[in-house]
């Protein structure tokens, strides 16, 4: 029997808890987003964006709010269906449900959310429809 028969077996147990580990920190961001988007609390909102995506809403929470409020509605429940983790990326698939500001459903659609692990943290990146 070789070393590497006895020592696989380890090594697929030790990385198995660490994929687990990481799956249940990228879910716990996600479900920290999810809940800052049911609450409308922007600023939470912001704070949980990857870098990169600021940047690309113009760097300022405040012309982030403006955005959001022109668009008229905003994502309002997330509804978890599966979670890929792959090192510093993950992508999450879920329903998505949308409100106008007064509360009306405007509709749902089904979305790769990904996330992504900067200095341990993970924050929310980017998302694509399904439904295209």
């Amino acid at each position: 029997m070789s070393f590497l028969t006895i020592l696989l077996p380890f090594l697929e147990t030790a990385m198995g808890s660490d994929l687990r580990a990481d799956e249940a920190s990228v879910v716990a961001a996600f479900e920290n987003y999810a809940s800052a988007w049911k609450k409308q609390d922007i600023e939470r909102v912001w704070s949980l964006m990857s870098p990169n995506l600021k940047k690309g809403n113009g760097g300022s929470v405040k012309i982030f709010e403006d955005f959001v409020k022109r668009n008229g509605f905003y994502p309002s429940d997330f509804q978890k269906i599966d979670v890929s983790v792959n090192d510093h990326k993950a992508t999450i698939k879920a329903k998505v449900i949308y409100l106008d500001f007064s509360g009306k459903r405007i509709g749902d659609d089904f979305e790769n959310i990904v996330f992504v692990r900067i200095d341990g943290e993970w924050y929310f990146d980017s998302y694509t429809s399904l439904d295209k």
